[in-house]
Protein backbone atom coordinates (compact mmCIF):
# COMPACT_ATOMS: atom_id res chain seq x y z
CA UNK A 1 0.00 0.00 0.00
CA UNK A 2 1.64 3.22 -1.20
CA UNK A 3 0.31 5.44 1.61
CA UNK A 4 2.15 3.39 4.22
CA UNK A 5 5.51 3.14 2.49
CA UNK A 6 8.22 5.69 1.71
CA UNK A 7 7.96 7.39 -1.67
CA UNK A 8 9.84 9.93 -3.79
CA UNK A 9 8.33 13.40 -4.06
CA UNK A 10 9.28 16.25 -6.37
CA UNK A 11 8.23 19.66 -4.97
CA UNK A 12 6.40 21.94 -7.38
CA UNK A 13 8.97 24.69 -6.93
CA UNK A 14 12.14 23.84 -8.86
CA UNK A 15 14.50 26.83 -9.27
CA UNK A 16 16.94 24.93 -11.49
CA UNK A 17 15.13 23.15 -14.35
CA UNK A 18 18.32 21.23 -15.19
CA UNK A 19 18.68 19.85 -11.66
CA UNK A 20 15.35 18.76 -10.19
CA UNK A 21 15.27 18.09 -6.44
CA UNK A 22 13.39 15.03 -5.18
CA UNK A 23 12.84 14.08 -1.57
CA UNK A 24 12.41 10.60 -0.15
CA UNK A 25 9.52 10.78 2.32
CA UNK A 26 8.23 8.31 4.84
CA UNK A 27 4.67 8.48 6.15
CA UNK A 28 3.95 10.55 9.24
CA UNK A 29 3.86 8.82 12.59
CA UNK A 30 1.12 9.77 15.07
CA UNK A 31 3.13 12.54 16.78
CA UNK A 32 4.14 14.13 13.50
CA UNK A 33 0.62 14.00 12.10
CA UNK A 34 -0.75 15.60 15.29
CA UNK A 35 1.82 18.42 15.19
CA UNK A 36 1.03 18.93 11.52
CA UNK A 37 -2.74 19.07 12.04
CA UNK A 38 -2.55 21.41 15.02
CA UNK A 39 0.00 23.61 13.24
CA UNK A 40 -2.39 24.72 10.51
CA UNK A 41 -3.83 28.23 10.87
CA UNK A 42 -6.95 28.56 8.72
CA UNK A 43 -6.99 32.34 9.19
CA UNK A 44 -3.69 32.68 7.33
CA UNK A 45 -3.83 29.41 5.37
CA UNK A 46 -0.36 28.60 6.65
CA UNK A 47 1.54 26.04 8.71
CA UNK A 48 3.54 26.80 11.84
CA UNK A 49 7.29 26.41 12.05
CA UNK A 50 6.74 23.57 14.51
CA UNK A 51 4.63 21.74 11.92
CA UNK A 52 6.92 22.08 8.91
CA UNK A 53 10.14 21.50 10.84
CA UNK A 54 8.74 18.41 12.58
CA UNK A 55 7.62 16.93 9.26
CA UNK A 56 11.04 17.68 7.75
CA UNK A 57 12.89 16.12 10.66
CA UNK A 58 10.71 13.02 10.90
CA UNK A 59 9.62 12.29 7.34
CA UNK A 60 12.51 13.24 5.02
CA UNK A 61 14.75 10.19 4.76
CA UNK A 62 16.76 11.14 1.70
CA UNK A 63 17.03 13.39 -1.31
CA UNK A 64 18.58 13.59 -4.73
CA UNK A 65 19.37 16.55 -6.92
CA UNK A 66 20.35 18.84 -4.02
CA UNK A 67 23.90 20.19 -3.83
CA UNK A 68 24.68 18.68 -0.42
CA UNK A 69 24.50 14.93 0.21
CA UNK A 70 21.70 13.78 2.49
CA UNK A 71 22.52 13.22 6.14
CA UNK A 72 20.84 13.93 9.49
CA UNK A 73 23.51 16.57 10.10
CA UNK A 74 22.67 18.27 6.78
CA UNK A 75 18.98 18.29 7.74
CA UNK A 76 19.82 20.03 11.04
CA UNK A 77 22.00 22.52 9.17
CA UNK A 78 19.13 23.37 6.81
CA UNK A 79 16.75 24.02 9.70
CA UNK A 80 19.15 26.05 11.81
CA UNK A 81 21.38 27.71 9.20
CA UNK A 82 20.99 30.81 7.10
CA UNK A 83 17.55 31.16 5.57
CA UNK A 84 17.18 29.74 2.07
CA UNK A 85 14.13 30.66 -0.05
CA UNK A 86 14.22 27.26 -1.77
CA UNK A 87 13.84 25.44 1.53
CA UNK A 88 11.11 27.81 2.70
CA UNK A 89 9.04 26.72 -0.31
CA UNK A 90 10.08 23.07 -0.09
CA UNK A 91 9.24 22.78 3.62
CA UNK A 92 5.62 23.71 3.00
CA UNK A 93 5.44 21.41 -0.05
CA UNK A 94 6.85 18.52 1.99
CA UNK A 95 4.39 19.08 4.83
CA UNK A 96 1.47 19.29 2.41
CA UNK A 97 2.50 16.07 0.66
CA UNK A 98 2.90 14.17 3.92
CA UNK A 99 -0.48 15.41 5.16
CA UNK A 100 -2.19 14.62 1.85
CA UNK A 101 -0.86 11.06 1.93
CA UNK A 102 -1.94 10.65 5.57
CA UNK A 103 -5.55 11.74 5.19
CA UNK A 104 -6.48 10.58 1.71
CA UNK A 105 -6.96 7.00 0.58
CA UNK A 106 -5.31 5.76 -2.58
CA UNK A 107 -8.51 6.21 -4.59
CA UNK A 108 -8.81 9.88 -3.56
CA UNK A 109 -5.14 10.52 -4.33
CA UNK A 110 -5.50 9.08 -7.83
CA UNK A 111 -8.55 11.24 -8.50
Amino acid sequence: MEGLTPHWFKPGYQPDPDNQVELHLRPADMRTLYVLQTGFDPATDSLSWAAVSTVFEQCVIGWRGYAADYSPAEKRKILSGTGDPRWVAWLSHIASEVYRKAILGETEIKN
